[in-house]
Order: C-alpha cells, then sequence, then structure tokens
C-alpha cells in the first residue's frame, strides 16, 4: 500500500499479508541491491532483498502436531529481481 524512502538504498514496503485466510498489515525492510544491464538481452535489471517477521499465531496457525517444536515468530524473507526491457 505504501513505499517509503529511509535512507540512499533502503526503504519500507507495507502492506497487506493473506496466511491461512487471514489478512493483517506488515511492513518490510527493504533494500536495493543495485542497477545492472542484462549482457544478453540489454535489460535493465533491479535488485532488492526484503525482510519482515510475523507472528504465525496471529494468522491462525495453530493446533498443528509440530507447534510444539517451533517458534511463533516466523521471519519472512523476499529476494527479487525485476527486468525493464528497453524499447528497440
Amino acid at each position: 500500500t505504501t513505499v517509503t524512502r529511509t535512507g540512499p538504498g533502503t526503504g519500507t514496503i507495507t502492506g497487506d499479508l493473506t496466511l491461512h485466510g487471514i489478512t493483517k498489515p506488515v511492513t518490510l525492510e527493504t533494500t536495493f541491491g543495485g542497477l545492472t544491464t542484462d549482457p544478453f538481452s540489454s535489460a535493465d535489471d533491479i535488485g532488492f532483498h526484503a525482510t519482515t517477521t510475523v507472528k504465525r499465531t496471529d494468522f491462525g496457525l495453530t493446533g498443528m502436531m509440530w507447534e510444539s517444536v517451533v517458534g511463533d515468530d516466523v521471519t519472512l524473507t523476499i529476494e527479487a529481481l525485476f527486468q525493464h526491457s528497453k524499447e528497440k
């Protein structure tokens, strides 16, 4: 829903995350990975790394047989590469 720049290569992305049929707002801490040109396609590539931590119980993930051996805090990590083709 929003993107906020917090530094030259960092920012936050806020949005809604749906897991197990439950939607909650989350904020991802984001780092800009860089911009490069793909040598094969001449497209611009841009990379990002983002993380957030959620509580699995907030999303109704309870009563599972493995619940006693895992924590409630779950870290989500996203590595993304976006590519923009240049007009010819």
